[in-house]
């Protein structure tokens, strides 16, 4: 499953989206609506939470507002991505004695890729020097 970046064309919000994207190597499709119709179509997408584009829909989850998607207000801080698709995303809490480690999967995962997922987990707690727990948000 691709993400599609509902954006405008001309819109240092949705370049600013993009770049994000870019930059965390996610692939995506680019979805811009006939000029003057970004609102009504934000509307849609995000239930009538967002007017404004862009919004990343995630084929379930749709994302309002270019500070949203690149995490800046930490509602999307951390993807997991598999092979090039993006299958996940993921929160850290710290803890005085660890760091609690949330995934919230997209997709249902092979063995080898729950795997791989699970060991980039804990060396994400190596790296922060504390012991990775990891859970999983139940669909």
């Amino acid at each position: 499953m691709q993400p599609t970046l509902w954006h405008i064309t001309i819109s240092h919000y949705s370049e600013k989206a993009r770049w994000a994207l870019d930059y965390k190597s996610i692939p995506y499709r680019l979805r811009a609506p006939v000029p003057g119709a970004h609102i009504p179509v934000a509307l849609w997408l995000t239930y009538g939470r967002h007017y404004t584009l862009p919004v990343l829909d995630l084929g379930g989850e749709r994302i309002g507002d270019s500070t949203a998607i690149t995490g800046g207000n930490a509602l999307i801080p951390h993807v997991i991505v598999v092979d090039g698709q993006l299958v996940g995303t993921w929160r850290r809490t710290l803890e005085k004695d660890g760091v609690i480690l949330t995934l919230d999967l997209l997709t249902r995962l092979s063995a080898a890729e729950s795997k791989r997922v699970m060991s980039a987990a804990r060396r994400f707690g190596e790296f922060v020097g504390l012991r990775a727990d990891i859970r999983q948000l139940a669909r």
